[in-house]
């Protein structure tokens, strides 16, 4: 490729500050979050829920500017009959599962036989990172996934192996867009213009292991 968008199932670089990860999707929340429409009469909404669920819900308000808010409930049925409501109503933009979030332990030190000759990697604080996170899931299940811009990429290389994404809407070489995302073919990635970027150090940080 050119210059391609490869998506790595490995560990998401971009949020250094994130400390969690959603638990298993087994374990149900008791709350969901809420974002209503900023130019709509939400509050008639809310009013009619206090009404309808009484003491056996909660609402809290956590971001007032965004006008989003946490609804509790005493049973996982109500939860849900609330959510399904919600969804329907005009004035919601969005309804998602509370999910709890845990701290994702990482390994510090990969098992790279040339991680001591990488200096570079410590030196921009790597190690920090990766005791936080090393990839996983999102609270909505989906396999947290980042992207490269680069210049080309060797993808026989033992470090990546495993680890490369693929557009499973997209069947590939066959000239057209499966999944119209407006680009044809692009089960591994996309070919845009051409650059150049240094793909060694990027393959050192994006695949610990």
């Amino acid at each position: 490729m050119k210059f391609s968008i490869l998506f790595h199932l490995t560990a998401l670089l971009s949020f250094a500050n994130i400390y969690v990860v959603a638990q298993s999707l087994t374990e149900m929340p008791f709350s969901i979050l809420v974002k209503f429409n900023e130019a709509s009469d939400y509050q008639s909404l809310i009013n009619n829920h206090k009404r309808q669920f009484g003491n056996r819900s909660d609402i809290n308000v956590i971001a007032p500017r965004k006008s989003i808010y946490k609804f509790t409930f005493e049973t996982q049925d109500e939860l849900q009959a609330a959510k399904d409501l919600l969804e329907q109503d005009a004035r919601v933009e969005l309804v998602q599962y509370n999910y709890k979030l845990k701290r994702r332990g990482g390994n510090i030190t990969p098992n790279d036989p040339l991680f001591g000759q990488q200096w570079n990697l410590n030196k921009i604080g790597l190690t920090n990172l990766w005791e936080r996170t090393t990839g996983g899931q999102t609270p909505c299940g989906d396999t947290i996934v980042i992207a490269v811009f680069d210049y080309g990429f060797d993808q026989d290389h033992e470090d990546l192996q495993n680890l490369i994404w693929t557009n499973k809407g997209e069947i590939p070489n066959n000239n057209f867009d499966d999944d119209q995302n407006g680009y044809k073919d692009d089960y591994a990635g996309l070919n845009l213009t051409p650059a150049m970027i240094n793909t060694v150090s990027i393959q050192s940080i994006t695949a610990p292991r």
